[in-house]
């Protein structure tokens, strides 16, 4: 399963878990522009609030892992139909917000304090969010699940999908241990 099919998936689970009974008070919300700008890190930012029907709250998306590069940019932000997530948010009446973290590659405490300073610039920028609702795919599940642990008093709810959250050395090495197996499998 490709990295894309998987946020894929673990966005929709999102979307059906925390919004989807938002439906019916957000009717009428209708998605504003998106405004890109960076943080005091370097990372990107990219803040989007409903033109109209906002209901006060904030999503926030901690995207998953970015192969290293010079490059900074958005990641996971479409889902494998098409659909863009900041405008399913929007629609739903939540404002939407993510960051590119400060660097590609595993950057997970870096996309903690990344994280922290997006809410901080979205409260500076647009108001404080009556509740903040953090998500979390791949990488970004573990930075989600470390923000759970490390600041409940900026998050009213978590969800962490598809993260590395048990033991990451372990994780990592059951899968080289894997593809070792699989390689003299293969070669015998």
């Amino acid at each position: 399963m490709s990295k894309t099919m998987r946020a894929g998936i673990c966005a929709t689970i999102f979307v059906g878990a925390l919004l989807v009974p938002a439906v019916g008070r957000a009717q009428s919300a209708l998605p504003g522009p998106c405004e890109p700008g960076a943080l005091p890190s370097h990372a990107l930012s990219l803040i989007c609030v409903p033109a109209a029907g906002w209901n006060g709250e904030l999503v926030v998306f901690a995207h998953g892992y970015v192969a290293p590069g010079p490059t900074l940019d958005f990641s996971d932000l479409t889902l494998p139909d098409g659909t863009y997530l900041p405008i399913l948010v929007q629609r739903l009446g939540y404002a939407f917000a993510t960051t590119s973290y400060r660097q590609n590659g595993l950057a997970i405490l870096e996309g903690v304090e990344d994280v922290r300073e997006l809410v901080t610039a979205f409260s500076a920028t647009v108001s404080t969010p009556l509740k903040t609702h953090l998500t979390g795919a791949s990488e970004g599940g573990l930075v989600a699940a470390l923000l759970a642990e490390r600041s409940p008093d900026i998050f009213s709810s978590v969800l962490a999908t598809c993260g590395p959250i048990g033991s990451f050395a372990l994780q990592v090495d059951y899968f080289d241990d894997f593809r070792v197996l699989l390689t003299i499998s293969f070669r015998a």
